[in-house]
């Protein structure tokens, strides 16, 4: 059996909610095993989820396989999706018909590729043993499929993780910074109005 995550984007966005139901229904089977399953829609610079799919086995957060998912909807959903949905998608978005660096993408780089705004895709934490069974049951909706080694994801999610953590305690540092500048000037501009009515308080007195 082979762990993947797959992500099927449909063009037209009732079939992907059409296609969630069918695979709800028909979760598993001799050779295959949905464990976990969203509908995501891509809304702006952000993944919005219209329907999630759980099995309830061994998919509790704090499990490897309960984060895979969380992890993908939650990065695209922080800071780390901004930078995917803009100038990284933009640039990823370039090289659609190279086919050899598609080829080479991540699942993050793959979603920025294929789901442009107000389009829907399901991802899916999978064990299959043979790939034609879901795929014929995706292919009548005319679903672009891939699919992604699931530790392979898990590492990803991870390093990105660690990447927004790091630009979080970036942003705080430099906002910090910009408030004592910003304090240490308003504290500059007190002191010499109080120092000038000093010295027109002198003046009037003399």
């Amino acid at each position: 059996m082979k762990y993947n995550v797959l992500l099927a984007k449909f063009s037209v966005r009732s079939e992907g909610y059409e296609a969630f139901i069918t695979l709800s229904n028909k979760s598993a089977s001799e050779k295959y095993f949905i464990n976990q399953m969203v509908l995501a829609l891509r809304k702006d610079n952000k993944l919005e989820i219209e329907d999630i799919y759980d099995s309830g086995k061994d998919t509790n957060d704090d499990t490897i396989l309960g984060g895979i998912l969380g992890g993908i909807v939650g990065i695209f959903s922080g800071p780390i999706g901004f930078l995917l949905w803009g100038s990284l998608g933009a640039l990823i978005g370039s090289a659609k018909d190279a086919s050899d660096e598609t080829e080479d993408m991540s699942l993050l780089e793959r979603v920025c590729k294929i789901l442009d705004n107000d389009e829907i895709a399901i991802i899916a934490l999978i064990e299959e043993d043979e790939l034609t069974e879901i795929n014929e049951m995706l292919n009548k909706y005319n679903a672009e499929i891939v699919r992604f080694d699931a530790s392979e994801v898990q590492y990803e999610v991870e390093k990105a993780k660690e990447l927004q953590e790091e630009l979080e305690k970036e942003t705080k540092r430099k906002m910090r910074e910009e408030r004592k500048g910003a304090r240490k000037e308003k504290l500059k501009d007190i002191k010499e109005k109080i120092s000038d009515e000093f010295k027109n308080l002198k003046s009037i007195v003399k």
